[in-house]
């Protein structure tokens, strides 16, 4: 099964120490995000960022800064909870990693399936859309790299949640 359970595991293991499998360690400097992959079919959940905020009026896939003493899936369901108005119900691998350019944020985007259906409750608007789709928006940069460069693990992804 592609997905695992969002709930700590009994022991430690890296996703909840904030790492994916594989995943270097976030440096001491960087300060950790997590972007919420949610697929539906061949499409993705993308979400406008308000007016008057960083990258206001950009699409980004949703998700947000991880709290001090929380771990990335904590962080996801979190933002999940209060960005959309649904529940996170299982987390993929991490598909990306990339830096915010001119901040100190380091992002992660991980495989996310979740319950409910989204609501726009701090963005602007939502849509589900095509990888094609999507690279014709206007992308917050890191949002915009993931899908030049991390789209191979986006489509495997999509091969092994469906089977």
């Amino acid at each position: 099964m592609p997905f695992t359970n969002p709930q700590p595991p009994a022991t430690p293991d890296p996703a909840e120490a904030g790492l994916g499998e594989g995943e270097p360690r976030i440096p001491s400097s960087a300060i950790p995000v997590v972007a919420a992959v949610i697929r539906r079919g061949d499409r993705c959940l993308l979400a406008q960022r308000q007016a008057g905020k960083r990258h206001g009026g950009l699409w980004e896939f949703p998700g947000g800064k991880v709290g001090d003493g929380e771990s990335e899936w904590g962080a996801l369901a979190r933002e999940l909870q209060e960005e959309l108005g649904v529940a996170l119900v299982e987390v993929g691998p991490c598909l990306f990693t990339a830096r915010d350019p001119g901040t100190s944020f380091l992002i992660r985007f991980w495989a996310s399936n979740v319950e409910g259906e989204p609501q726009p409750l701090e963005h602007a608007q939502l849509r589900w859309v095509t990888p094609t789709e999507a690279r014709a928006l206007r992308l917050a940069p890191a949002d915009a790299r993931f899908l030049r460069e991390g789209m191979d693990r986006w489509e495997d992804w999509g091969r092994e949640s469906a089977g």
